[in-house]
């Protein structure tokens, strides 16, 4: 009797294992195909990386600025859902003029770089700052906008995390 209680013991954590594997492989083939996805979006607008400057230091394109303000302030909320990404995508579509392919790969590449801050709100603060010197002022509307409708989706509230994004949108975009 132990040595058959032994041998289902050995054969449970051998499919535990085998388990874990499999789950490993599934997860580095998500991460691969995310890291092309980045890759593509940021060959099609045109982003190049340069060593020591940080990635928000050489964005060119508004959009992109703008929709990575959206990311990072999501971040701010809490995990990405499919709700966030469908109304991210819907956003960028509707207030940047492109078809739904060109608005979900802005939000991959907004991800991407809201991802390379410190912290949320920083990226925030650095993307703003970004945006003004491509966009100006003119920007704001649209950005805020953005981030009230995708924090706000299904009839939720801003959260204050929500809220200091716009204000401090406002607060770069504003200054002189």
């Amino acid at each position: 009797m132990p040595a058959i209680i032994a041998i289902v013991g050995l054969l449970v954590g051998a499919l535990i294992w085998y388990n874990r594997i499999k789950r490993a492989g599934y997860v580095a083939g998500e991460l691969k195909n995310a890291a092309n996805d980045v890759r593509l979006a940021a060959r099609r607008f045109g982003f190049k990386r340069r060593a020591n400057v940080h990635p928000i230091d050489t964005l060119d394109d508004a959009r992109l600025a703008a929709a990575g303000i959206v990311a990072a302030t999501v971040q701010m909320d809490g995990l990405w859902d499919q709700s966030m990404s469908d109304s991210m995508v819907q956003q960028a579509q509707s207030v940047f003029n492109v078809d739904p392919d060109e608005a979900e790969e802005i939000v991959i590449f907004a991800r991407w770089i809201a991802a390379q801050g410190k912290n949320p709100h920083e990226t925030v603060r650095r993307l703003a700052r970004r945006l003004k010197r491509l966009a100006g002022q003119e920007a704001m509307a649209d950005t805020v906008q953005m981030i009230q409708s995708v924090s706000g989706r299904d009839g939720r509230a801003l959260s204050p995390d929500a809220e200091d994004a716009i204000a401090t949108v406002e607060r770069v975009l504003k200054s002189a």
